[in-house]
This record gives structure tokens, C-alpha cells and sequence, in this order.
């Protein structure tokens, strides 16, 4: 068993495999875990998470698979190890 660093993967390279987002995001996008009229959906790179202000759902990569896929945080984490090894 080899752990697998969650920081490791860039939060944007795994929203990306759910929705097209720009190179360079520095303006609010529409969030897609509901229908946003306004963008309320931001990333931080920085800290490798995101928000949303609107459905106030964050977290990391694994949080992110997590709620748009409907599945537990353990099957997300897995399925983001699958993707990235």
C-alpha cells in the first residue's frame, strides 16, 4: 500500500474532467452542482479547494468528486486515486 497525497493533484485538472474551465482563472465561475444564474463558484489555487457562496459546498479534490458524482468522500478518494496513478 503506497498513500496517496491528495495535494498532490491540482483541483482544477480534476474540475476540469467534469466541466471545461479557463487557464486562468481569476473571475467566479457558475457552479455546477445547482443552477447559478451569477457566478458563485470560486477556486483557490493556492490552497488547492474551492467554495461555492451560493450552495456553500467546499473542499478538496476528493470533496469536489465527492458531491458532483453523488458519492461518498471514501469512494471519491478512490476513484480520485484510479484517476492519478
Amino acid at each position: 500500500y503506497i498513500p496517496f497525497d491528495i495535494n498532490s493533484t491540482k483541483i482544477k485538472d480534476v474540475i476540469r474532467i467534469y466541466i471545461p474551465i479557463p487557464k486562468s482563472i481569476r473571475k467566479n465561475l457558475n457552479c455546477m452542482l445547482h443552477k447559478d444564474n451569477s457566478p458563485s463558484f470560486k477556486i483557490y489555487e493556492k490552497n488547492n479547494s474551492r467554495y461555492c457562496f451560493w450552495c456553500n459546498k467546499w473542499g478538496n479534490p476528493a470533496n469536489f468528486i465527492a458531491d458532483i458524482e453523488w458519492i461518498s468522500y471514501k469512494d471519491a478518494y478512490k476513484k480520485l486515486i484510479s484517476l492519478y496513478r
